[in-house]
């Protein structure tokens, strides 16, 4: 029997829309990077370049990452980055970081030209299911789909696609895979239509990233009496300078953890960046001002821009964490919110904070003096 004419479009269109979606779930990896002892990044890179011609632009390649760490106090973990560079053009876009707590799509990166959530599509695949990258037998795994919407601004441009292995030197194996990008013009609505039936069908489900990291030594300030209760002994002190004014801060470092999460190489800036935040895991309020003081690192020489250093021999840098409480304290459970990210310099070795404390203030305004 004959088909009518006009079923044959449908028919291709459908055939085109299951090809593209049998080469969105696989793919050859173009290239593998592994942690080695001493050498705190591995990299690799990816040039292409697309002509004025694309009317919608679109970069597609797919990346995993695996690690076999656990979440540990003092320790930023193992992290992959992929970015995009016009190294001409001072342009440098990070689309995503993942380690062992998941993947932060558009991090946020001082320096960097900035990514809007709209421009990134992913779709989770199988690591092991790239030939012939097979998964080492790590014990977290996870490995994308991307597409990234590119500007017209970037045609005729030579790209890079970068590919950022940290390591941490902690002899936990981590590993990372990508595949070449591909420039590809965005489907029409129909397409994507069809495409989003395949993905049903094909049981492709967009992941979640999820929330890791590790925390670091940590301390807080002046206790609050509470009527009817008993007072502690006082905690250790120590002055520091905010807004122009000298508070007398008390450490809580059993009672605060710190979480570090998207350990990146910022190639705008050529530093290390890494999101931190703050938790209170005591039974009590802890009182602003909250200040994090960077006690020792090593594989860096330091922190880039904090906002004060203290008066110890060495000087160590410290950051007022009092925008990040809201309400100028944590509550029990609580953790600082905005995220804020860290820089600290580059070096040839593992950039790893290892040791950090937290100073918090409490109520007692007797506590603070400003400095003419």
């Amino acid at each position: 029997m004959v088909s009518p004419s006009w079923i044959r479009p449908i028919r291709d269109a459908v055939w085109l829309a299951g090809l593209w979606v049998l080469v969105s779930t696989s793919a050859w990896a173009q290239g593998v990077l592994n942690t080695t002892a001493g050498q705190g990044l591995v990299s690799g890179a990816e040039s292409f370049r697309y002509g004025r011609e694309f009317e919608l632009p679109v970069v597609r390649f797919q990346f995993g990452f695996t690690t076999d760490e656990l979440v540990r106090d003092g320790v930023i973990p193992d992290a992959f980055t992929v970015s995009i560079v016009d190294e001409q053009g001072g342009v440098a876009m990070i689309l995503a970081t993942a380690d062992a707590g998941g993947v932060v799509w558009a991090p946020l990166t001082p320096g960097t030209t900035p990514v809007t959530p709209e421009q990134v599509a992913w779709t989770p695949i199988p690591y092991s299911s790239l030939d012939p990258v097979q998964a080492p037998g790590l014990s977290r795994s996870v490995a994308f789909d991307l597409e990234f919407a590119l500007s017209p601004d970037l045609a005729d441009r030579d790209l890079k696609v970068y590919f950022d292995l940290f390591n941490n030197d902690d002899e936990v194996a981590s590993q990372a895979w990508y595949s070449q990008p591909v420039v590809v013009p965005e489907p029409s609505s129909v397409v994507l239509l069809v495409l989003g039936a395949f993905a049903l069908v094909w049981g492709i489900r967009r992941g979640r990233p999820g929330f890791r990291a590790s925390a670091l030594w940590m301390v807080a300030g002046w206790i609050a009496s509470v009527p009817g209760a008993l007072q502690a002994a006082d905690p250790a002190e120590k002055a520091f300078r905010l807004n122009e004014a000298e508070w007398t801060l008390a450490e809580v470092t059993p009672e605060t953890a710190v979480y570090f999460r998207s350990m990146r190489l910022n190639r705008a800036l050529n530093v290390w960046n890494v999101e931190v935040t703050i938790s209170n895991r005591s039974d009590r309020v802890l009182g602003g001002p909250l200040v994090l003081l960077v006690d020792s690192q090593t594989g860096t020489p330091g922190p880039v821009g904090p906002d004060g250093l203290d008066d110890s021999q060495p000087r160590k840098a410290y950051y007022d964490w009092s925008a990040q409480t809201g309400d100028s304290a944590l509550s029990p459970g609580e953790v600082s919110a905005p995220v804020r990210s860290l820089s600290m310099v580059r070096y040839l070795k593992s950039s790893r904070a290892t040791k950090s404390f937290c100073w918090s203030g409490g109520r007692r305004p007797k506590s603070a003096r400003t400095i003419a």
